[in-house]
């Protein structure tokens, strides 16, 4: 699949301005946040910006191809976009927003 068919796939399935929800499509959730305290700015959505080619190995978690991929996140746009307040959120589960590991967050930054 080129490049371009993928971002047509996730052009369709995302909101018109690119927003989506990075749990509904079972991806890691990475946020400024992430490296310190929420703000009033913080909020759920994350934002697609684009796709290339890349020569590293593949690293989902759950080793769907992109084909697949673009069906979840086809699927979930049909299900919605489901808002959340990440500061609500984090608190009810008892989250402590300075000891999230960095090293996560680092090394999990996109699908590839």
């Amino acid at each position: 699949m080129t490049p371009s068919a993928v971002t047509f796939g996730l052009q369709q399935a995302f909101m018109p301005d690119g927003l989506f929800i990075a749990h509904q499509i079972r991806i890691p959730e990475v946020q400024f946040y992430c490296d310190g305290e929420l703000s009033p700015d913080d909020h759920c959505f994350h934002e697609f910006n684009s796709v290339e080619l890349t020569g590293d190995a593949p690293n989902d978690h759950f080793e769907r191809s992109i084909s697949e991929f673009l069906a979840e996140a086809a699927k979930q746009a049909g299900v919605g976009w489901r808002a959340f307040d990440p500061y609500a959120r984090l608190h009810s589960r008892g989250i402590d927003l300075n000891g999230l590991s960095r090293h996560y967050y680092q090394n999990h930054r996109s699908l590839r």
